[in-house]
């Protein structure tokens, strides 16, 4: 009966071992600088990437001449054109941010690019073979091409949303309607010639534009985010506040709209750089993302939940999240990722995969190369209370950083009670590592382990107090 046990509880700690390897999986061999945008295509499967990288690598022999815009195709990088002029831009191009589809077809927001016997201005159409323009494209106050970043259908139109001031030649003021043929005017009240329209999204009969403007709505003043009940725009609840404040992202998450970017909570808005539109306005999301200079850049939905990256250490009650998290409407998560001080700039979710893109080589010890799928399942490293109130199932509130670890394991703890508790930490063979008391306090706590030593490898930490018991898993790299 022991030998039972015993084997029984080898095979418990072995459980998780073939899927600790890596989280994060490479596309072929990634893109030569970053990509700033990714729009997932379930129409014909194909995840379109937009930045300022000119080729993208299939492999060590297989190198692709892009030109800022590529689609991965599920098993390798295909071009499409020239993409954005095979270099040939009037002026410097600046990368690719805008990808959408439209009566299937995919526009991107190609910057001054030689066409035929004309060139396109700031968004262009791909036909399956050549990139057109749109009857003038969009252009900004100085005459050059505008910023194609937003997109959203209505009714049979396509609303456009970036940073322009003609559509055409119909004056505009960073929105304008496409039919797929013609522009037409879509009155904004922006204030000066620089507002930059983010994001667009629709909540109920409304429609809600954010990024980086001043607007003159019914209510008066406002900033960064507005709202169109079909008639006249909007202030939403005191728009952004503080001199810096700017969103990068916004979308429709659990019937619910939530915006994300710069902003602080010291300068009067509800959270900081995350914050959901409720009945009575805007609400905090779970403490937000800790960091006065932390930055939100994306958001997606994913398998029902929220997933944000940007720059940042911290989100909620101090859960270590390096530059990518969770939110599933009651908790945030972290997935003790490395993004080796990279940001995640673009996260986007096709066929029950998740993506990410941004200014990182590595994550973890894996070279991706500036673009990656996780391929973790359903591990998690940390994870917060759960909407402010403490997790039953432990004795404490726990949170262990960095994972993987090379010198130094870091915890965090809050105890429902003082009492003594018995850390331990096994190997995933089961044998003993670590043995410490501990004892628990209602106040959050700071604790050291030095794992410079021990083997490389995956471990489980084990904090017990009476009959209550936390776990988390982590991994020790490298030799100290």
């Amino acid at each position: 009966m022991k030998k039972i046990k015993y084997y029984f509880l080898l095979l418990l700690f072995m459980l998780p071992i073939c899927g600790i390897a890596q989280n994060w999986a490479p596309l072929g061999h990634g893109l030569e600088y970053p990509a700033f945008t990714m729009f997932a295509d379930s129409v014909d499967n194909r995840l379109y990437i937009g930045g300022n990288f000119k080729y993208a690598f299939n492999s060590e022999e297989d190198t692709v001449i892009v030109y800022e815009i590529t689609a991965w195709n599920g098993n390798k990088y295909v071009a499409l054109g020239e993409g954005n002029s095979a270099g040939n831009c009037t002026v410097i191009c600046p990368p690719i941010r805008g990808i959408a589809r439209f009566q299937d077809e995919v526009y991107a927001d190609l910057q001054d690019v030689p066409s035929g016997s004309g060139t396109i201005y700031g968004i262009a159409r791909w036909n399956g073979e050549r990139w057109d323009s749109l009857q003038g494209g969009i252009k900004s106050a100085d005459g050059f091409a505008g910023k194609f970043s937003a997109a959203l259908e209505i009714e049979d139109d396509l609303l456009i949303g970036g940073l322009f001031t003609r559509a055409g030649n119909i004056p505009a003021d960073g929105l304008a309607k496409w039919d797929g043929s013609t522009w037409e005017a879509f009155y904004f009240p922006g204030l000066g010639s620089d507002n930059w329209i983010c994001c667009l999204s629709r909540l109920g009969d409304d429609i809600y534009a954010a990024g980086n403007f001043s607007a003159m709505t019914e209510e008066g003043q406002t900033y960064d985010i507005a709202r169109f009940d079909g008639e006249k725009w909007h202030a939403v609840d005191g728009g952004i506040r503080g001199g810096l404040g700017h969103v990068n992202a916004m979308l429709v998450f659990q019937g619910e709209l939530y915006v994300a970017g710069f902003f602080r909570k010291s300068a009067g808005n509800a959270g900081n750089k995350i914050m959901k539109l409720g009945a009575s306005g805007w609400q905090e999301v779970g403490g937000g993302i800790i960091g006065a200079n932390a930055d939100i850049h994306a958001m997606a939905i994913h398998n029902g939940a929220l997933y944000v990256g940007g720059i940042f250490d911290w989100v909620g009650d101090n859960v270590p999240a390096q530059n990518f998290a969770r939110w599933d409407g009651q908790q945030w998560c972290g997935f003790g990722s490395d993004f080796n001080l990279g940001r995640v700039l673009a996260i986007e979710s096709l066929n029950d995969t998740l993506f990410v893109a941004g200014g990182f080589r590595y994550i973890d010890s894996t070279l991706v190369n500036g673009i990656a799928k996780w391929v973790g399942g359903d591990f998690t490293a940390n994870c917060g209370a759960t909407n402010g109130t403490a997790d039953s199932t432990g004795p404490a509130s726990i949170s262990i950083f960095p994972n993987p670890a090379t010198h130094t394991l870091h915890l965090q703890f809050s105890s429902f009670q003082a009492q003594q508790a018995t850390l331990t930490v096994h190997s995933a063979a089961g044998r003993l590592q670590y043995r410490e008391q501990l004892k628990l306090s209602p106040q959050l706590q700071q604790h050291q382990v030095d794992v410079s030593a021990w083997p490389p490898g995956v471990y489980f930490l084990f904090l017990r107090a009476g009959e209550r018991q936390a776990v988390r898993r982590f991994v020790k790299k490298g030799t100290g």
